[in-house]
């Protein structure tokens, strides 16, 4: 775009920050990212024939009727099915949560950072031979059965969406039956904003005893009161999440409000990281390099 666009790159914390800058310039298009949202107040600043392009899939930053209100184009990797099957970071991520919480890093970490060698007391499991069930058995979903097979766990999902796989090692059940049978529960779910929880106070009646449960999705879809009230009265093992709900709009000098972080900061059996699942060197690189061809060929100059 060098030689036909002027490009400014701005590094924007906050909405004030964004709002202000939009009222100052008239830009054609604008490159968003997670952390910043964009609220019918800034799609009101690019009315018009304007373009908004997102390296994400999910749009839960961005209020979807203002941007139709509006007239402004959205550009997002959502659909971009062949191009995403390169992209694995995020279910590696869900992958390194799972054995995390199983052999319980956490404590390992802060025993040894106490000079301490005691062992004795630890039921760290072995994976190898338990239940796996993947709610959402999408893209993400897929990868993390491949990577479930390699450790020889029985493999199940629900995902109204899906028919039964021809891997005769994944089987399609109930949410219900999955959540009783499940050792390990891996959320991989799509979400758009409105979507109900798939984990409410009801769901969590039927889980496991002593399950651990993983989150790459999005933190709307699970109720966060009724996950900790499960994981307090110890019928969870663990939780491990790299999302919560309203994440995607969490700038980086955001003063977090979260029960579940104030507990994990005393608890080695809560992890979260901070919505970092997609966030590898590579995955960038290739989803804003993805992007700029998608505009390009957008707007023909190609």
């Amino acid at each position: 775009f060098e030689n036909v666009w002027e490009s400014k790159f701005i590094n924007i914390t906050n909405q004030a920050e964004l709002i202000n800058i939009l009222m100052q310039e008239d830009y054609d298009i604008i490159f968003g990212k997670l952390g910043i949202n964009f609220s019918e107040k800034v799609l009101s600043l690019l009315i018009g024939k304007k373009i908004l392009v997102t390296p994400t899939t999910g749009h839960d930053h961005i209020d979807l009727r203002a941007i139709e209100k509006y007239g402004v184009c959205l550009l997002s990797l959502r659909d971009e099915i062949d191009f995403l099957q390169e992209i694995t970071s995020t279910a590696e991520h869900a992958w390194s949560l799972l054995l995390a919480g199983s052999r319980k890093i956490n404590s390992l970490i802060s025993r040894t950072k106490s000079k301490s060698w005691v062992r004795d007391d630890l039921n760290i499991a072995q994976i190898s031979g338990k239940n796996i069930g993947i709610i959402g058995y999408g893209r993400l979903g897929k990868i993390i059965s491949e990577y479930a097979e390699a450790f020889r766990m029985n493999i199940f999902f629900v995902d109204p969406n899906v028919d039964n796989p021809s891997n005769m090692k994944v089987k399609k059940t109930s949410l219900v039956n999955l959540l009783k049978i499940s050792d390990y529960i891996v959320l991989s779910a799509s979400y758009l904003p409105g979507d109900p929880p798939i984990l409410a106070e009801e769901e969590f009646k039927y889980i496991k005893k002593g399950a651990g449960l993983v989150n790459i999705a999005r933190g709307e879809l699970i109720d966060e009161s009724a996950l900790l009230k499960s994981f307090n009265k110890g019928n969870l093992s663990f939780i491990a999440l790299d999302v919560l709900s309203g994440d995607s709009s969490w700038g980086k000098n955001k003063m977090l409000e979260s029960e579940i972080i104030d507990q994990s900061a005393t608890n080695d059996g809560i992890i979260i990281t901070p919505h970092v699942g997609g966030y590898s060197k590579e995955a960038i690189f290739k989803t804003r390099e993805f992007m700029l061809s998608k505009l390009k060929k957008y707007i023909n100059f190609e």
